[in-house]
């Protein structure tokens, strides 16, 4: 009886928790304005996002760099509100640099929607596709 009644409501508040945090991240805006078709192939980077608008990452978002732009994807524990999206190489933009003890990063624009907090490690990847970063990653 009490599985019949807490599994409902874990799910709600889940899916309530979550479609509150696609809503600050900016992701459901991203995906009305670059919505991906289908998963491309190609290299994944894991655990490279740090935020998403003003919300922070765990592993949650996987970014797979192709020849038509940065396709986006979330865990599928995380998807409600966030599906797949394809920002295309034009429309994003360095902002900014951060260092917080070790470790560096930086602060992307995605299409003037949202923005994006990535490890200095994905950089390399980005200059490849014609993304505009500072060789600098001191901020």
């Amino acid at each position: 009886m009490a599985l019949g009644v807490g599994l409902p409501l874990f799910v709600g508040f889940w899916l309530l928790v979550t479609g509150v945090l696609a809503s600050l991240s900016g992701w459901p805006n991203l995906a009305d304005t670059f919505p991906a078709s289908e998963r491309p192939e190609g290299n994944t980077l894991r655990r490279a996002v740090l935020k998403i608008g003003a919300v922070g990452e765990n592993g949650v978002t996987t970014l797979r760099p192709t020849a038509h732009g940065l396709y986006m994807s979330a865990n599928p524990l995380f998807r409600f509100r966030r599906p797949a999206v394809l920002v295309p190489w034009n429309r994003i933009r360095f902002v900014k640099w951060h260092r917080i003890l070790w470790q560096r990063s930086a602060t992307l624009d995605l299409g003037g929607i949202t923005s994006m907090r990535v490890r200095a490690r994905v950089l390399p990847t980005l200059r490849e596709y014609g993304v505009q970063v500072p060789d600098r990653a001191d901020p």
